[in-house]
């Protein structure tokens, strides 16, 4: 189930993503924090994002992310968990910021 918090590197640019998820039923919402953003100064990004399960182990989300700094991203990624739910692994096809994965808070 994708209940709970997960932590880990970034392997872009070594920082720290932190994301808490909430399911309930199909739906999925959730908050992703970035610890620096290359190049700028802390903090980096941070927003909410919603999506839906698609399996017990899969689902995708799109968090809408800021800055600082007024900069603005919408992220979409894949969730995949395993391990018996202790890790999560953000997938997405449009940037090299991915694959990123995390382990249970």
């Amino acid at each position: 189930m994708f209940q709970g918090s997960w932590k880990g590197p970034d392997p872009y640019d070594g920082s720290i993503f932190t994301i808490s998820l909430v399911q309930t039923g199909n739906k999925l919402v959730g908050t992703l924090d970035d610890t620096f953003s290359l190049n700028v100064q802390p903090p980096g990004f941070h927003g909410n994002g919603s999506g839906q399960v698609l399996s017990n182990t899969t689902g995708q989300i799109t968090f809408n992310l800021t800055r600082w700094d007024g900069r603005s991203v919408s992220w979409e990624v894949s969730l995949t968990l395993s391990n018996q739910n202790n890790t999560l692994t953000l997938d997405c096809s449009t940037d090299a910021y991915c694959p990123v994965v995390l382990q249970r808070k």
